[in-house]
Order: structure tokens, then sequence, then C-alpha cells
């Protein structure tokens, strides 16, 4: 599968080893000859090292299945990679561990289906693996069982007062997958609000198409790449740390933020299909800047409570990365979501209010989730 345009090369990145990541001229083809998988969770503490940070990689559910498994084939990370889903006997590449529940086959987007299995699935999976400093999880907000398991693991990882990056698959396809998404964000929102944490995610609308989305992902996960594992001048473990978790600084509140990664001071979006913020916003809680230690002292036109930097040699601009966050979910996906419940409702026009469905569709259950 081809990359995105300006997805690097990071075939040849060890750790600590080198900053430099070019772009990619070829992939690698599929392979389905490696059906027996290992974990790398035990090389985990070795990635913390010259100021980067001990960060791991799971997909979940079968869109975020597909998309770990798609990343470690294009790319030799040296990362813990684990998939977990209810279903599904897909060949993994050699290093990524493949969990699959037992005695489950699927939820057909039914986030009830399963609910009780999945949360006494993830309350062993907890207790035996450890998290990792950072934690970048990839789901569907609307299928059955990624929404189901991937907010179960976010609750578990800010309990820890771990960080956690969400990458998330939003469907509009019918009316349950609408209100999937409503309810595995209101879901985040939860979870986010009684820990106090501070939880960024970034969401594709496959309404962009599924090809497009599977390249999007690609790059944002090469940005956080350079974001979290390639040491450069000025910037420590702490200071990656304290950018995905800026509500340690007085002033900045916790909650769901967007975050934003991109190679451009006005953004590399297009045709990746990332929902981006809604253009009125001016303030971020935090930006991290990575650029030239010879080029430009390149600012921001909107204002942040801190803002880190790093700097490479050269000026090979493939290596340049502008990360922010504090956006709010943009109110055009909230108004995206009502418009689309409305019309397979048949239900009169209504102006969209705050962050939440107009309709009573989810009600929070024992473990936290909203069903």
């Amino acid at each position: 599968m081809p990359l995105a345009k300006g997805a690097p090369d990071l075939s040849s990145l060890k750790k600590n080893e080198t900053h430099k990541v070019h772009t990619k001229k070829e992939t690698k083809p599929v392979t389905k000859k490696t059906t027996k998988t290992t974990s790398k969770s035990s090389k985990a503490n070795d990635f913390a090292i010259g100021g980067t940070v001990n960060w791991s990689l799971l997909g979940v559910g079968g869109a975020g299945k597909k998309a770990a498994i798609r990343f470690s084939e294009n790319h030799n990370i040296d990362i813990p990679i684990t998939t977990i889903d209810t279903s599904g006997s897909e060949a993994a590449p050699k290093g990524v561990n493949v969990i699959r529940m037992e005695n489950l086959n699927g939820s057909g987007k039914y986030r009830k289906e399963n609910s009780k299995e999945i949360t006494n699935a993830i309350s062993k999976y907890v207790g035996e693996n450890p998290f990792t400093d950072v934690t970048v999880i990839v789901h569907s907000l609307s299928g059955g069982s990624g929404s189901v398991i991937g907010p179960l693991l976010v609750g578990e990882i800010l309990r820890a007062n771990k960080v956690v990056i969400v990458i998330g698959i939003v469907d509009t396809d019918s009316d349950i997958d609408t209100v999937n998404a409503f309810n595995t964000l209101e879901s985040f929102k939860n979870f986010a609000e009684n820990r106090k944490s501070y939880l960024p995610i970034m969401m594709f609308d496959n309404d962009h198409g599924r090809r497009t989305v599977d390249n999007g992902i690609d790059r944002v996960l090469s940005h956080l790449v350079r974001l979290l594992n390639i040491p450069y001048d000025g910037l420590d473990m702490q200071d990656r740390i304290k950018f995905l978790k800026p509500n340690t600084f007085d002033g900045v509140t916790g909650g769901v933020k967007l975050i934003n990664l991109s190679q451009l001071p006005d953004g590399d979006w297009e045709d990746i299909g990332l929902i981006t913020p809604d253009s009125d916003y001016s303030k971020l809680d935090a930006t991290l800047i990575i650029s030239p230690i010879d080029g430009d002292n390149l600012k921001l036109k909107t204002k942040c409570k801190v803002t880190f930097r790093g700097y490479f040699e050269g000026d090979n601009d493939d290596d340049r990365l502008i990360a922010s966050v504090g956006y709010n979910i943009p109110q055009s996906l909230i108004d995206k979501l009502n418009e689309t419940l409305h019309s397979f409702r048949n239900m009169d026009d209504a102006a969209p209010t705050k962050i939440e469905s107009e309709y009573e569709i989810g009600k929070t259950s024992s473990n936290g989730l909203v069903m």
C-alpha cells in the first residue's frame, strides 16, 4: 500500500541513533507468512533514553488492529505493538503481539454485545501488562468492539497517571454508527473529567474514503515517532510528557482535547481525512516545535500557555514537526453527527448545543462507559 504524500521513511530508525527521517520511496509488501507472533513488551524500558519516551502502540477492534499491523509492516520501528480484538485470525508481522479475546466472535456494531466480557478481559490485560509512559491507541469510534476496548483502556491508563493518545475513526454510515461515535466520545469525556486528566485525541472521518484514512493514520503515526522516539537538541523526555499533559501547569484544565501534528505551520492535513479544529480557536494549551537549528525561529499565530522546542542539524523540511494541543472537540463534528441523526430519525432540524447529542442515546454504565 503506498504511503500518503509526505509520509517519512522510518525503516532505518534505531533507538537513540539518529534524528534523520526522509521520504519513503517504496513500501514493504504485505506478507501473511508469519502466523506466530511475539511480544516486544520486554524491551519497553530500553526506549526512554536520550530524551526520548518509553511508548507503545495498541490497535484495538478491527479498524485499530489493521492500522497497527499496517504501520508495523510499512516501518521498522522498535516499539511494542499490540492488537486486541474480539474476532479475527489475521497473520501479523513478527514482533506484533496479537490478542484475541476468548469465546467471542465480534460485536456486530452493538457495543453492549460483549461489554461485560471485554471489561473482564481488559482488567486481566491491565493486571499483566504495565503501561508504558505514553500509550497510543488506534480504534474506531463507531464499531462494536474497538469503541468499548479503547475507552476502557483509556480509563485504566489515566487511572495509572500515564499519558494516552487516542487516534479515532468516525463513521456516519448509519444511525448506529453515529450513536456509537457520540457515546464513545462521551465515554472519553467521563474518564478524563473523573480523573481530572488530559486526553489528547485526533480523529479521522471515513467519509473521505478508507484508503485516504489509512494513509492519514500512517502519516500521523510517523509524526508521533518524531514526537516521541527521536532525540533532538534541547528537547528532553519531560518536555515531551508535559506537552501531552499541559494541565500540569496552572491555568490549563483537563479534558478531551485535539492534538495536531504537521510539518507546516498551517497544517498538512489535506487529503488525509483528519478532522481539524474549528477555525475560530486562537488559544492553545501547548505547542512543541522541532525545526532546523540554523533555521528561522518559527512562531505560531495562536496564543499558547507553554511552548517546547527541539532542534536538528541541516535544513531538510521532512524533519520538521509542529505539534499542538488544546483545541476542543470541533463543533462542526458535533453538528455533523447531529445532522446525521436528524436525517436517520426524520426529526426537525434544531440547533446543536454544547458537545453532546441532542438525543438521549446513552447512559453511563457501571464500568464507566456511556452505552
